[in-house]
């Protein structure tokens, strides 16, 4: 029998990585675009990423009651290093994108609404210098936030495919 993580873990992670999936195609398609529906979109885009750090937070809080599924003996310390570096690095940015975000809008003086049910609070007189900054970092990390997925799911792919192991199992 395969030692599956946690059904609370597995489901984050799958809802998760559709709505990230989701949230960058809603992200690439706003930039690109000055038709009529664009603010809706970027209104669904902001309340989205909302829920995205609350699931986050849901997310850290599950790993850490959940016991850890037995991994794989079968690999490089070097591997282990990367898998480890990867999933690390993937966690902080489930938490940081988000962030930067929410932070591009607050200097902006731009409202974040929580699907109309409540709104975050912004700065009185938009700062643009911080404004730029952080919608500059938020496009950065999205960038390196795709890089590391991609590597996330070719280790998986090669885990399943190549070494022939439970690895993506217990996460299905």
């Amino acid at each position: 029998m395969i030692a599956k993580h946690s059904l609370s873990l597995r489901l984050l992670h799958w809802v998760m990585a559709m709505m990230f999936v989701s949230l960058f195609a809603a992200g690439l398609t706003m930039v690109s675009s000055l038709e009529p529906w664009q603010p809706s979109l970027l209104a669904l885009h902001k309340a989205f990423g909302l829920v995205a750090l609350v699931l986050f937070v849901l997310r850290v809080c599950a790993k850490f009651s959940s016991t850890p599924v037995t991994k794989s003996v079968n690999e490089s310390k070097l591997q282990k290093m990367a898998a480890s570096g990867v999933h690390f690095l993937l966690y902080c940015l489930m938490c940081v994108v988000p962030l930067t975000g929410i932070l591009s809008q607050y200097f902006a003086s731009k409202p974040i609404s929580f699907f109309g049910i409540v709104s975050i609070g912004v700065k009185s007189e938009p700062d643009i210098v911080l404004y730029g900054l952080f919608r500059e970092l938020h496009s950065l990390l999205i960038a390196v936030f795709a890089l590391l997925v991609l590597m996330h799911v070719a280790g998986a792919i090669y885990h399943h495919f190549i070494k022939k192991d439970d690895t993506l199992k217990r996460m299905l």
